[in-house]
């Protein structure tokens, strides 16, 4: 399915869920109407005696959401390797002898505040 397809699908299963058709519980047992709509219509609300259940989705809807949140997923992960890439760029060049010791003498003074801190047990 194209992305395109995927948003729009998306974007009409949510607002349907705001506004949705509904079917009652005692309509699956009585008749078969719902059937024909839902296609068309892609997502019913369930509702017994005027309380929302759940919702039934067409098939295409069920997949179309399913694609969705896999792509999320993906994106999501691959942001979050991206961070921690980001994170770790500084020690691709790990520092020895000299260039560690200024390095770290540099990093103490700079937190020297929060060092006491954490000696002292504050």
């Amino acid at each position: 399915m194209s992305p395109t397809a995927l948003e729009e699908k998306i974007g009409r299963f949510q607002s349907m869920v705001e506004t949705a058709e509904r079917v009652g519980v005692s309509e699956f047992a009585r008749s078969k109407s719902w059937r024909d709509k839902l296609p068309g219509t892609g997502c019913f609300e369930v509702v017994d005696r005027g309380n929302v259940i759940g919702y039934l989705l067409a098939p295409d809807y069920a997949e179309a959401l399913s694609g969705r949140i896999t792509e999320l997923e993906e994106q999501v992960e691959r942001a979050q390797i991206a961070a921690m890439f980001s994170a770790r760029a500084e020690r691709d060049n790990p520092q020895t002898g000299t260039d560690l010791k200024e390095a770290a003498l540099a990093y103490f003074d700079a937190n020297a505040d929060a060092l006491k801190d954490v000696v002292n047990g504050n």
